[in-house]
Parts: C-alpha cells; structure tokens; sequence
C-alpha cells in the first residue's frame, strides 16, 4: 500500500488554480500527485483529468507505470476501464485520468479537461503550457526538479496568482534508508545538493556560467569599456550589451534586444550610450562600415578555430555582474550549458543554441548544385531566402553529438543530422529542430531535387489520408443521387402545392366578389385567375408536374452546382498542406511527424554567410548565429589599458589609441 506522506498533504492543502510544487530527488511528487488525483476523480463525478509529460516513452516509464501499481496495490483496477491504446482511465463516477505526451499537437490543442498535471514541467515550452492551460476548466499541477530557473519562474510566477510549495526527500517518509544515505552523501557537493537535495534553484553542474549576481543599477563609479553587438531584423532581435569595469569586475547591462532595427537606428542607440568600443558579429562586414559612417567605434569579432572556448574561458575567469532589467542576458545565463554525453559526464563542448552543426554529408543548395557541406569552400555562393549569398567562412567544429531528424512533410520525409541546437525557421521564429512542433510552418528550397528526398512508406501519412477520404467522401454518387431525388419530389410538391392554394384563393375571391353587387373583380383576383386559366389550359404542365420533369433544367443546373461544391470540399479537406510563395525559392510546409533518432557523436560543420544568418541544408531553412556577450569581451585584453578615444575632425570620426 501507498502511504500519506507529508509531500502528498503539502500538495493537499494547496487550493489556487495554479499549483506549483517544486522539489528535489526522490520527494515523491509523482506518486502525491497521482495519488492525489485518483482520489479526486473517484469523489466528483464527470470529470476529465489529464496527465502530460514532453514525451510517450517518458510517461510510460513514469507516469503511466505509477498509476496502475497504485490502483492494482490499492484494488482499484478494473481491466475494462483501462482502454491500453488511448491510456484512458475511466471510474465509476464518469471521470476519466487520460495520459498524453506534449508532442501531439492534436491533443495539445484538443478538447478540454477539468484538471490538467504537467510532469516535469521544465521539459515543456511556454507555448505548450499555454495551449494547454487555456483549455483547462478547474486546477493546473506543475511539479519540476529546479535544476535551473525556467518560465514557470519567469513567467507563471510573477503574473499569475499561484499556490508554491518545496517538497523533499525529508517530506517523503516512505523513502528507504539506503536512498537517504545515498542522498545525504553528497551534500558536499553544493551544486548537486541544493538542487536534489534542498529543493531550491541551483546552478546546473553542466552551467557554463556560474556565479553572476544581480544588481539594480550600475555604479556611478562603473567604467564602460565596450559594447557587444549582435545583429538581427525581420526574424531575430538585434542584441546591444554594454560592459562596464568596476572593482575588479565587469558588470554587463543590456541595452537593447529588439527586431527590425536598421544599421541607422544601431548606430543611433550606440551613440547615446557613451563612446566605447563596439565589437560586433564579423559575418555583416557591410553593416559595421555603414554604422561606422555614423561615428560609431565599431571592430569585428575574432572568429577562428577555438575562439569560443577561448572567449568562454576569458569570460568565467571574471567577477560578472548582471543588472536586473537585463532579462534577456540573464535567461541565457540561465540555460548556456555544458554538452553532456549519454551517461551524464560533461563534454567541453557548448550546448550552444548560437553555435549550429551538421555532419559533413548534409547538403547545401549552392549555385553550382546541391554540395556537401564538408566540400563547400570560402567564397561559395550559397542560396538563401534572400538569393545566393557568399560564404565567408566554413567551420569545422571538431565532433560534437548530434542525432537524425526525420521530417514528414505531406508523403514525404527530409532527413537532417545536425546538433540539437540547431535552429530551423518555423513560422515566423527560429526553433531548435529538436523542440519543433507539429503542425507548424517550416519552409524548403522548392528547386531540391527530389533524389535527395528520403520516403519511408510506413510513416507515409497518405494511406491514412485515403482512408479517411474514403470514409467520407466513398458514397458520393449515392448521396448526389439522393439529394436530387429529394429536389425532384420537392419541386413536384411545390407544383401542386402553388396550384392548390391558388385555386383556393381564386375561389375566395369570386365568393367574396359575388356577395358585393355592382362591384368588379379586383385586378388581384384577375392576375390570380390569368395564372391559373394559364396553368389549366394546357395538360403540358400538368404532365410535366406528374412526371417530375417540371424545371429539369433548372434543376440540372442546381446539380451540377452541387457537384462543384462536393469537388471543392474534397479538394479543401485532401490538399497537401503545402504553398509556394511567388518569385521566390522558399515553398512552405507543414511538419506532420518528427522522429529523432539516437544520439551519437560525428564530425560537423558550419558555415558563416555574408549579410544574411541563413542557408538551405538538405532542402530545409536553417540559421546561425552567435551572441553579443562574447563579441563584447572579444577585444578585452587584461594585459592591455583600457583604450583612449581621440576625436579627429569635424566629422566625429574616432581613433583607438
């Protein structure tokens, strides 16, 4: 039997709409909270109760796995409540427990439910959580693990009226022995422990940074020493970061995160921040001589071979600061981390969203054909959304783990292997390829060759299409037949019908007519009359009317109108959700099915494309780019003075001495 611990009557005195329980290891969330709910939906009649995990195999592991030990321990289960194929579980009372996983769209965006129960929360997107939040009638359970802060902390918290508890192992008086032990063992180690053993937010051990503090403004005894600029437009934000140096440390402040903005508007900014150096992303040469027309110090970053280790480790051996409206800086502060291999160990590598791979075999639509990445060369023209653009740098980033992406866009599937990181547009954002959603818009070179399309008949998703369409639309003959039959005898009943009451309105009239003497027929009765004397004086009408062949041409016409309909429905309800957009090399798709495979580790590539951060990979739009904290400390030499700034004409024109 399953126990009451404190972890389940923490959980069971929260009342608020959002409740949210944040714990270390072995708390025992999972199993309160299960708990918790299967009491619930056997005390309130008709509810639906929905538990969710980011995926199926997640659940069936832990969610599922813990439902039905404790209805078989407790002799709770009934075999035919539980339908195996939906994991639905419905109770005496019409309530129902269903399981589903976030990365099915139809069921993130399906019907509603009473009470929703995200497991492992910080797994989700915001986006996700929405969608299933708005469809959400009573109470939401978030239960998470604070390995680091995330939206639940900057988003839920500060806006939404919540319940919050911390639970731990110590709330779990149903933990063996051994696991305590195991547990209290490592309180030494501070990382680990105020996460899985205190149940606080800590700093992940796989955090590339650590240790940076808030503040609320920047001293007045703060030097500013840089500017690090990160350009963006229509899809991406334009970062600004300034770095000023104050007691042995710098303190990083962000001035700007922002679409849309032109090489006029940056330099604009930038002049009002004080003159300093600005360092800026060296994939633009072009927007960093235009906003230096404008009086800006601006240099490039170093790119090359190990500058991001180099830059990273520069970074961590400095006292950092972070003022507190800097919410963007700190969030990447929050989830810039270590790559970790499959048994945990920390690679020295950058789970950098910023720093995107592929393996050497992916192809890259250039204007001498579709080329290898790993064979593409400096100078290439590479084709983008934009046109063909030049490669100014090709990476090799060494090996790095990556996995296979199965696409499945209408009946077909594109194959990408790439680092997890690695941004695809989908819609009008940027998005790892490993969070994409189904449903959503990703866009293709719509001249790939279809050799280099890869087709997997058993996920081909027109099978099913052909059957629903089958189901549908299989009996249409019969159908029109009927509803033209159907028109037939209304038309006859129609007749006769008309004729009917105009004869007895006819005869109203001549009664009424005759009881008034000396008085004329009105010009109604006679216009009734000619309409009938007119039906009456031939039997064509009436022949037509008892054959049904009455208006055979109208109603000839209205069928074929019905044809059209049923063809436009049809086509409306099986066209391939696909567009093409005019004078243009992008053709958009929707993303039916994502399958990844396992992770593994390969040499990969990258390249650097002038004036845009975007090129065709395997026929699929993808982007690269880095960050403007490390284009800041790009320049910063602590063996060198802080430079001088010397205006030399009229012109503001500056030199670095």
């Amino acid at each position: 039997m399953y126990q009451v611990t404190t972890t389940f009557q923490k959980i069971a005195n929260l009342n608020k709409r959002i409740r949210i329980v944040q714990g270390g290891s072995s708390a025992g969330k999972t199993i309160a909270l299960i708990l918790y709910l299967i009491d619930y939906a056997q005390s309130h009649k008709d509810k639906t109760i929905s538990i969710v995990s980011h995926s199926l195999p997640h659940l069936k592991k832990g969610g599922i796995k813990d439902f039905l030990s404790i209805m078989q321990e407790h002799g709770y289960y009934k075999d035919d409540s539980w339908n195996k194929t939906n994991f639905t579980y419905k109770f005496e009372t019409g309530s129902t427990i269903e399981f589903f996983s976030a990365d099915q769209p139809a069921k993130v965006r399906g019907p509603r439910r009473d009470v929703l129960f995200i497991n492992e929360c910080n797994n989700l997107q915001f986006e996700t959580y929405t969608q299933l939040a708005i469809r959400t009638n009573d109470f939401i359970f978030l239960d998470f693990n604070p390995v680091s802060s995330f939206w639940v902390h900057d988003e839920i918290i500060p806006k939404f009226e919540h319940d919050f508890v911390i639970v731990t192992y110590k709330d779990n008086e149903a933990l063996p022995e051994t696991i305590v032990k195991e547990l209290e063992s490592r309180r030494n180690n501070k990382a680990f422990w105020t996460v899985y053993g205190e149940g606080k937010i800590g700093e992940a051990q796989h955090r590339i940074y650590k240790g940076w503090i808030q503040l609320d403004d920047i001293p007045f005894e703060a030097r500013l020493v840089r500017h690090g600029l990160d350009f963006g437009y229509t899809n991406d934000p334009t970062a600004i970061v300034s770095i000023y140096y104050y007691n042995g440390g710098y303190i990083l402040d962000e001035v700007i995160y922002q679409k849309g903005l032109s090489n006029k508007d940056i330099a604009d900014v930038l002049n009002l921040q004080g003159k300093a150096t600005c360092v800026a992303d060296s994939a633009e040469p072009k927007s960093i001589d235009e906003i230096k027309s404008y009086g800006v110090i601006v240099l490039p970053a170093t790119k090359g071979q190990g500058s991001i280790n180099q830059g990273i480790q520069y970074i961590q051996e400095q006292k950092i600061s972070v003022t507190k409206r800097s919410t963007n800086l700190w969030k990447e502060y929050s989830n810039y981390l270590w790559v970790t291999d499959r048994d945990g160990k920390i690679l020295n590598v950058p789970q950098d969203f910023m720093n995107h791979c592929f393996i050497g075999d992916t192809l890259i639509s250039t204007i001498k054909g579709e080329i290898p990445i790993k064979d593409v060369k400096e100078n290439d023209l590479v084709l983008t959304s934009k046109g063909y653009k030049r490669v100014i740098k090709k990476w090799n980033n060494g090996v790095k783990p990556v996995n296979d992406y199965l696409l499945q866009l209408d009946t077909k599937n594109i194959k990408l292997t790439a680092t997890k990181e690695h941004l695809v547009k989908e819609g009008k954002e940027w998005t790892k390829i490993s969070s994409l959603q189904l449903g959503k818009t990703i866009y293709l070179n719509k001249h790939f060759k279809e050799k280099f399309l890869h087709y997997f008949q058993k996920k081909d998703i027109s099978q099913e299409e052909n059957i629903r369409c089958t189901n549908l639309f299989g009996n249409i003959i019969m159908g029109l037949f009927q509803k033209v039959f159907m028109y037939i005898i209304k038309m006859k009943m129609f007749g006769i019908t008309e004729l009917k009451t105009l004869n007895l309105y006819l005869l109203t009239n001549i009664y009424h007519t005759m009881q008034r003497k000396d008085l004329k027929i009105l010009n109604s009765s006679k216009v009734l009359l000619q309409k009938v004397l007119k039906k009456l004086k031939s039997g064509i009408n009436q022949m037509k009317e008892e054959n049904g062949t009455n208006n055979m041409g109208k109603i000839c016409g209205k069928t074929e109108i019905m044809k059209k309909r049923f063809v436009k429905f049809v086509m409306k309800h099986t066209k391939q959700d696909t567009k093409v957009s005019p004078n243009s090399v992008v053709v958009s798709v929707k993303l039916k099915h994502l399958e990844i495979g396992p992770e593994r580790l390969e040499e990969v590539y990258d390249l650097t494309v002038e004036d845009v951060h975007e090129y065709f990979a395997n026929g699929v739009l993808v982007h690269n780019c880095m960050d403007s904290i490390r284009y800041g400390f790009d320049k910063i030499n602590p063996d060198n003075q802080i430079p001088k700034f010397i205006p030399q004409n009229n012109f503001q024109q500056w030199t670095i001495q």
